[in-house]
């Protein structure tokens, strides 16, 4: 007769902000202090959904799921070079929903899917200067909304040692955007069509080897294209060819890979401008390990070894109107789009040159760990986290230092449905960047313990 399901999830907190800190600062250990203690936030989010199921037949299936998600979150913070290190105040509200529609039917070795989607999203955001918390002028005030209509398909097949899949899918998007600040600005519009093809193939050396090839592409928004719609979604090709080992205790895969990257922009989260990165490449390996050792003990690990960098023109030729005075609340003085260079901020940003890192991007990445049951109803686990070095945002001729980062955890059965679990994250206490831009740093997270007790009913 058919599967109905639904969810509902809600999210809130509250958090005071070490703000940004000079890298001077920084180096000689001067994480603790913010630099307004009045610097912080809060947000709150809510998303819902419901999926019906059933067959069609004895050889087809119709899945419909709908869902709506709002958020709100409002951001104090310094802005390092600002006029008299003051304050700013980001709010950004988000309210949206969708719903899709998919129909499966198997063909003996065959699957084919059909499938439509919607979308709408409705987006405010507001930058503001603020004294402990107190706004005091208004900068930018922008309203927006984007529809999406989709449409997608897809093939697999098995056939002795090999298979197919083939699939795409076309997007038409519509966004719009209106200047709350500009008593006399029209809201402006803009409309994209992006097709997004794919293609894999697996190939079964031995019923423990294989061997992987895909090839995608996708897109996303760009950054700041709430201000100007017009601005070109990001797009990205994605290739793959690796291979997958399940043999006994030990689970393995390696694999080639390279996305090339056009109409990319980054935002510095400093000076708040944005970058024209371009068209990118980023390529290199990828491998992934799990050995069981015994029946209670086993090993992971994951490491990804990445050369990104900048290949082609500028993303396109939209520029940030300058900087200037800020427009007292409730003013109508034009504002613009988000800034590209505050007036008031008097940090540098360089952009890097063709042929340079992408700003942001590690060399390498990944961790190696262990989990053990000691008894039954006692979990543990040890993972060593490793960033390698990176071209700040703003710094293309700076690299960071590699850091590495230890996390220990453990789960314990209480009985009648009750679980305790703890997490003690950054155990040894490294001191690492959380991001790096134009020469400032927000601190990673210090040593931090997490406690979190689960209750669970039978039936649920």
């Amino acid at each position: 007769a058919g599967r109905l399901e639904g969810g509902l999830g809600m999210y809130g907190a509250d958090w005071s902000s070490p703000g940004f800190v000079a890298v001077e600062r920084y180096n000689a250990g001067q994480v603790r202090a913010a630099t307004d203690e009045t610097d912080g936030g809060s947000t709150l989010r809510g998303a819902a959904h419901a999926r019906y199921s059933a067959p069609l037949g004895s050889s087809a299936a119709l899945q419909a799921t709908g869902w709506i998600q709002a958020s709100t979150w409002e951001l104090f913070l310094n802005l390092p070079g600002h006029d008299g290190g003051g304050q700013t105040r980001e709010e950004d509200e988000r309210v949206g929903g969708g719903v899709e529609v998919e129909l499966t039917r198997p063909l003996g070795s065959q699957e084919v899917t059909f499938g439509l989607a919607a979308r709408a999203d409705d987006a405010s955001y507001m930058l503001d200067d603020s004294e402990a918390r107190r706004v005091i002028g208004s900068e930018v005030a922008l309203e927006g909304r984007q529809l999406l209509g989709s449409a997608y398909g897809r093939w697999r097949r098995t056939a002795g040692r090999i298979g197919l899949d083939f699939g795409g899918r076309v997007d038409a998007l519509d966004r719009s955007s209106l200047d709350r600040l500009d008593t006399e600005a029209a809201r402006t519009s803009a409309g994209s069509v992006v097709l997004s093809p794919k293609a894999g193939a697996r190939y079964a050396v031995t019923s423990d080897v294989a061997l992987l090839t895909s090839l995608s592409r996708g897109f996303r928004n760009a950054v700041g294209v709430l201000g100007d719609p017009d601005r070109p979604p990001i797009l990205a090709w994605a290739g793959e060819v690796g291979a997958d080992l399940r043999r006994g205790p030990v689970e393995a895969t390696l694999a080639l890979f390279r996305l090339d990257v056009s109409n990319e922009r980054t935002l510095d989260p400093v000076t708040r401008s944005i970058s024209s990165a371009g068209e990118s490449v980023r390529q290199g390996l990828d491998a992934r390990a799990r050995l069981q050792l015994a029946r209670r003990l086993s090993l992971h690990a994951a490491a990804t070894w990445n050369d990104a960098r900048l290949t082609g023109r500028p993303a396109d030729a939209h520029e940030e109107p300058g900087g200037g005075a800020a427009v007292p609340a409730g003013g109508g003085a034009e504002a613009g789009a988000i800034k590209k260079v505050r007036g008031s901020v008097r940090t540098a940003h360089d952009e890097p040159d063709l042929g340079e890192r992408v700003p942001g991007v590690a060399r390498y990445t990944g961790f190696v760990g262990a989990e053990a049951i000691p008894t039954d109803g006692l979990e543990t686990s040890a993972t060593l986290r490793f960033t390698g070095a990176y071209a700040p945002i703003g710094e293309p001729d700076i690299r960071t230092r590699a850091h590495a980062i230890l996390d220990l955890a453990a789960g314990l059965e209480l009985g009648r449905g009750a679980r305790l679990e703890l997490e003690l994250q950054n155990a040894l206490g490294a001191r690492y960047p959380e991001l790096r831009a134009s020469g400032f740093v927000t601190p990673g997270d210090p040593r931090t313990l997490r406690a979190a007790l689960r209750l669970e009913t039978p039936g649920t």
